[in-house]
């Protein structure tokens, strides 16, 4: 048997022990929670001041591109087509074909009643191809923004006549944007 010495030092030991796992349960463990619940709150702070940071990044440069607009934005007026001035358009339009030895023909248009503040035209230019090309390329550099929603070119064969052969008949669709 054991003495009561041994017996004393093994109930002192194991006293300890459990006085060290009382300790590490009631204090240690819910510290380490606390600690990585804190690590986490502070990772879900870090990116909210990350998304934060980046919205107000974006917010500035978009005040920057206001002002930048802004500034510009009477420059666009001469590029805009006004409201009132279709004949000018047609006169313009004629006259590019005219001075390009192609002819025009106005398919449709919208002209009288205008929708959604667009202007849709069709045109059809028949005429050697070359000048084809040359009035695409002038309709292009007009000081509107014209945009071209649909463009066809087909060749037009007259077996009798071979001297046309390098005639085409070109559509085009336009739109532009009009200020009232």
């Amino acid at each position: 048997m054991r003495s009561i010495f041994e017996k004393r030092i093994l109930l002192t030991i194991v006293g300890f022990t459990l006085l060290a796992l009382v300790i590490a349960l009631a204090v240690i463990y819910p510290t380490y929670r606390y600690i990585k619940q804190l690590d986490l709150d502070t990772y879900n702070l870090r990116l909210t001041l990350e998304r934060k940071n980046e919205q107000a990044t974006n917010y500035r440069f978009a005040l920057k591109q206001i002002e930048k607009i802004k500034n510009d934005m009477p420059s666009f007026s001469d590029h805009l087509f006004s409201s009132g001035n279709e004949l000018s358009l047609i006169t313009t339009l004629e006259f590019l074909a005219n001075s390009h030895g192609v002819s025009p023909k106005i398919l449709s248009s919208n002209l009288d009643n205008i929708v959604d503040q667009k202007i849709l035209i069709s045109l059809s230019i028949t005429g050697d191809y070359n000048n084809a090309i040359s009035y695409l390329n002038d309709l292009e550099h007009l000081p509107y923004f014209i945009n071209p929603t649909h463009l066809s070119i087909t060749p037009l064969i007259d077996r009798l006549n071979p001297a046309v052969a390098n005639n085409v008949n070109m559509n085009i669709d336009l739109s532009l944007y009009v200020i009232p």
